[in-house]
This record gives structure tokens, C-alpha cells and sequence, in this order.
């Protein structure tokens, strides 16, 4: 008589993607802006297959992007800059923490997450951030001309 046992019947290999790890987006955050968490947090969950979430975070990454743009325009002094620090570091924790629970999930799924390097990472806030301190500068020239 034949029994059937688990090493006979051959799984599925689990799918994988690349991703930045929930540590590397949180620091990435840090040091380039919320935008640019927001950015790769957001390629993250496309990649997982959690297209609504990625899609709402695009969403929330040009509103961000836009209160903290006007907090530094039009409050005065360094308050401006507060407002966009504290938006930085409560974004930080809370990419984390998403980022995560978006790789937790994914696994129930059997869809395994490799890290990519965060060198890649870093190149994009660069980029994001040359590109927002120029739009910042235009933006303060208009701002600061019509004034």
C-alpha cells in the first residue's frame, strides 16, 4: 500500500521579488526626505503585488511633498523646517513599520522578499532631493519676487 508523505509531493517554489528591506527605507527616509521613502516604500508594495497601497502612498507622497514645500516657503523662521523634520521622522517609523507588515504579508502568500542594496536607494533620494531643493529655490524665488 502507497502512503503519501510531504517528501513525495513536490511544492511550488515561492516567488520572489526585489525590495528594499523596511530598515533601509525607514534610514533612506531619514536622510533624503519622506518623499523618497514614500517612493521606494511605494515601489515595495508594487512589486508585492499590493498595487492599492502603493498607489495610495504615491497619492500621500505628492501631498507631503506639497505641505512640506508651503511649511518651508511660508512659515517663518526654521519653524518651516520643524514641520518638515517632524514629518520625516514620523514617515520614517511609519514606512517601517508598513514596509514590513507589506513583506509579512507577501510571505503568507509565498512570495519571498530579497533585499535589494540600499546603494541604489541612496542614488534615488539624491535624485529626489537635488530635484526638491531646485523646485524649493523656484519656488521661493516666485514666492519671494511677487512679495
Amino acid at each position: 500500500m502507497y502512503q503519501a508523505t510531504t517528501a513525495s509531493v513536490a511544492q511550488a517554489p515561492a516567488q520572489a521579488v526585489e525590495v528594499w528591506s523596511p530598515k533601509a527605507i525607514a534610514w533612506l527616509t531619514f536622510c533624503f526626505g519622506l518623499l523618497t521613502g514614500l517612493l521606494l516604500a511605494s515601489y515595495n508594495w508594487w512589486q508585492l503585488e499590493q498595487r492599492d497601497t502603493a498607489r495610495n502612498h504615491i497619492i500621500a507622497a505628492v501631498v507631503v511633498f506639497i505641505v512640506s514645500l508651503a511649511s518651508v516657503l511660508l512659515m517663518p523662521g526654521i519653524l518651516g523646517s520643524f514641520v518638515a523634520l517632524a514629518l520625516n521622522l514620523g514617515g520614517m517609523r511609519y514606512l517601517h513599520s508598513r514596509a514590513q507588515a507589506g513583506i509579512d504579508e507577501a510571505a503568507a502568500r509565498d512570495v519571498l522578499a530579497n533585499y535589494r542594496h540600499a546603494g541604489l536607494g541612496v542614488a534615488i533620494g539624491i535624485v529626489v532631493a537635488v530635484a526638491s531643493a531646485i523646485l524649493l529655490l523656484a519656488l521661493a524665488n516666485v514666492v519671494g519676487g511677487a512679495a
